[in-house]
């Protein structure tokens, strides 16, 4: 088992070094919640020197939870007059294409952006996950942090038969990865993904 967790280490190093060479987009969501129907309430890109490529609040089509404002701060009132995601796909759509596409739990934030696209009757975009860390999406490759961290941090989960998931600010913290603040906002955890993914690169 040792063997095989060192070999998934270097691997995942590899992937991370290899993901500094591609130009990529790092980019992250606040959202209404985690389920079927929750969208958009804030998105932020980043590229590999940490400019900020989009910052924006995004106003969804449905009232966002108090619970869900609770965890990333950003009420009803703060979404008036904000963006829709139909006013925004066409430039996220210019920021990914052709380049790789990275964000911590990227089959989550996909999913958002699918989910928000829908409530507005457009398109989603689809991705296919075709590795343990990596993704083809619409734009082009993408790559999971999350799970690229995981494979390198190596703690077996046994019940779920893979390697434990680990939350951004923990993964931050082991890394010594200067968190921005505030969290769970996006621009922040763009940037704290960054800061995880070069980390990795260079161990």
């Amino acid at each position: 088992m040792n063997a095989i967790r060192n070999r998934h280490r270097k691997l995942a190093v590899a992937a991370a070094r290899r993901a500094t060479e591609m130009d990529p987009v790092i980019f992250d969501t606040e959202t209404t919640g985690l389920g079927n129907s929750a969208e958009i309430v804030e998105l932020s890109c980043v590229d590999l020197d940490g400019t900020v490529l989009l910052d924006t609040l995004v106003c969804p089509t449905r009232p966002i939870p108090e619970g869900a404002t609770q965890i990333h701060g950003i009420s009803n009132e703060d979404v008036v007059g904000a963006p829709l995601i139909g006013d925004l796909i066409d430039y996220v759509d210019e920021l990914f294409r052709g380049r790789l596409v990275v964000a911590y739990n990227l089959a989550y934030d996909l999913r958002m952006i699918s989910q928000s696209l829908r409530s507005f009757g457009l398109t989603g975009r689809p991705h296919q996950e075709w590795g343990k860390i990596a993704y083809e999406t619409s734009w082009g490759p993408g790559l999971c942090a999350m799970r690229t961290y995981s494979h390198w941090h190596g703690e077996w989960n046994y019940s779920k038969r893979g390697y434990r998931w680990h939350k951004l600010d923990q993964a931050a913290r082991l890394l010594k990865v200067e968190f921005p603040q505030p969290q769970h906002r996006a621009k922040s955890d763009a940037l704290a993904t960054l800061g995880v993914l070069r980390e990795l690169a260079e161990r």
